[in-house]
């Protein structure tokens, strides 16, 4: 019986450990993506220049919380190129975001693409 507590108890804190780690470690990924919803581009840079701040970073570790709460899980360049925020993207890339890196076999162009605005695309490509 003893033994049985000890695995549960176990079984819980490394449940939590794991929680919060994807909770405090992409914390800043979202706030990223928060601050490209809301075009507030101070952020953006604040959040970009950040020291050891992965760039191109998802925001959920997990794509199961991206699934339950309804939200993207794509990296900041990615998100920025489907609400067709040219702004962001500059700052983005200028901050280190990697524009050849894939997600679901996309690129962030292709991303762009998907978006709805075709305004943007030479801008983008010239990245």
């Amino acid at each position: 019986m003893k033994k049985k507590w000890i695995i549960i108890f176990s079984l819980l804190i490394f449940i939590i450990l794991f929680l919060t780690i994807n909770v405090t470690k992409y914390s800043s990924t979202k706030k990223l993506i928060k601050a490209i919803d809301n075009k507030d581009y101070e952020t953006i840079e604040s959040i970009s220049k950040k020291r050891n701040f992965n760039i191109n970073r998802r925001p959920y570790f997990i794509k199961f919380f991206a699934t339950a709460t309804e939200q993207w899980n794509l990296p900041p360049l990615h998100y920025a190129c489907v609400r067709d925020d040219l702004k962001a993207v500059e700052i983005l890339i200028k901050y280190g975001a990697d524009v050849n890196l894939t997600i679901d076999d996309y690129s962030p162009i292709l991303y762009c693409v998907r978006g709805s605005d075709a305004s943007n695309y030479d801008k983008i490509i010239v990245y």
